[in-house]
């Protein structure tokens, strides 16, 4: 038997591990040469000055004009003033153009700006959800090859995406996060025809109205959502007064594994609040309504990169399946409820489907590299999980497999996650004793 100091070390270890995954994650950190007008630009980005901060980047455009960091800069900056601010007077795809050319520039000088291939990937995906508003199918596969042939969308990402996908049954709707991950997904739906029957809903899009009719009428990317609004209700799009609420969602006797009818409740707290009520804002609505109109008669599945807040109360229901997580028709009792080990390990502990992951060592993003922390998180909580059991030469297997194929040469290792195997390794050496 493992004593329980081994098995108390492993366990707070994963403790800090989840902590570190959960909170907030790792964000990649811009190069930005220490010179003050880029610091002071930076600085008036960060608060929504986009106009000042592009105005600053001009001026030392005209100083340092072969210099591609600020190509990369003013590109960054107009995206954002586009798309992160409020509507921009006088927009039109010469906008769009200015910013792909921008970017474009930016790799011509100084082919090291991987991360203009990030935003080139990420305006593309503009493209496809303004075609998308337009109806105009063609258009947005246009788009989303674009932006794979502009290297927004590298082989390691799309592998990502794919065994994100492979983690859902069929016929799901799959809430995800940003662009990292949708846009990805979109181009294998579109253009690789890959699981063209799950239904992507990124999380960020959901408070606009358009989309949500969209989703709803099936002009979006895969099958309609279950969504019982009608067209006066999604439009009307605006927060709704609401105190904490439990809610009861029924699961038909056919829907159950049991063959018992029964029900999850879901308590859901407000969001958004006044200094005279308390609201529940309108993406979280939209997932209740979907949620309730479904039935059950659809899986239901939150990727890794879905935002913790559109699921805050549902954990007790959801199943692990590798990079996306299952709702589950019952509360989780077990430890092995919580997690779908043939899934898991058929997907994670195939070496083929990390075929790609050595791409990341020539077309990095380091944007949004860190995505790949959840392959690490996943294949740790698999190790802990057969610890707990004292299956330890599947221990040995998993923490084996992953540094196989994701070396930490090309992708490194956090801290914490070195400090788990570490520790898992030592625990080990010490039981083999």
């Amino acid at each position: 038997m493992v004593g329980h100091f081994l098995k108390a070390k492993v366990r707070k270890s994963l403790v800090a591990l989840a902590l570190a995954i959960f909170a907030g994650g790792v964000s990649a950190q811009e190069t930005m040469p220490p010179t003050e007008p880029r610091q002071q630009a930076a600085q008036l980005a960060s608060q929504g000055k986009y106009l000042k901060a592009i105005g600053i980047i001009e001026d030392e455009i005209k100083l340092k004009p072969q210099e591609g960091n600020l190509y990369f800069l003013l590109g960054q900056y107009v995206h954002y003033l586009c798309y992160d601010s409020r509507p921009l007077s006088g927009y039109n795809m010469e906008w769009s153009d200015s910013i792909l050319g921008l970017l474009n520039k930016a790799l011509a000088l100084d082919s090291s700006l991987y991360d203009a291939r990030y935003f080139l990937g990420s305006e593309y995906g503009v493209r496809t959800i303004q075609a998308m508003f337009r109806g105009d199918n063609k258009g947005m596969a246009e788009a989303l090859e674009s932006g794979y042939q502009a290297g927004g969308y590298p082989e390691w990402l799309l592998e990502y995406g794919a065994n994100t996908l492979r983690a859902c049954d069929s016929n799901a709707v799959l809430l995800v996060g940003g662009d990292a991950e949708c846009f990805p997904i979109w181009y294998l739906q579109l253009r690789k025809k890959m699981r063209p029957d799950i239904t992507v809903v990124p999380a960020y899009l959901l408070n606009r109205p358009w989309f949500v009719l969209a989703l709803k009428n099936g002009k979006a990317i895969g099958r309609p959502a279950p969504i019982s609004w009608d067209e006066e209700q999604i439009l009307g799009r605006q927060p709704y007064q609401w105190t904490a609420d439990t809610l009861e969602i029924t699961v038909p006797a056919e829907k159950n594994p049991d063959g018992q009818p029964g029900v999850i409740t879901w308590v859901v707290e407000p969001e958004l609040s006044s200094p005279v009520s308390k609201y529940l804002g309108y993406p979280r609505a939209v997932i209740i309504d979907i949620l309730e109109t479904n039935g059950w008669d659809r899986p239901i599945f939150f990727s890794s990169g879905c935002p913790r807040s559109f699921m805050t109360g549902l954990e007790p229901y959801l199943q692990r399946c590798g990079l996306a997580s299952r709702l589950l028709t019952k509360r989780i009792e077990k430890a092995e409820e919580a997690l779908d080990l043939a899934r898991m390990e058929g997907i994670l502990l195939n070496a083929e489907n990390f075929n790609s992951f050595v791409t990341l060592k020539t077309s990095p993003l380091p944007r949004i590299s860190v995505l790949l922390n959840n392959y690490r998180a996943v294949h740790l909580g698999l190790a802990h999980y057969y610890f707990g059991r004292e299956e330890f030469a599947k221990v040995k297997t998993v923490l084996d497999f992953t540094e196989k194929v994701m070396p930490s040469d090309i992708f490194p290792l956090l801290p914490d996650f070195s400090g788990t195997m570490e520790v898992m390794r030592d625990s080990l050496k010490v039981i083999e004793k």
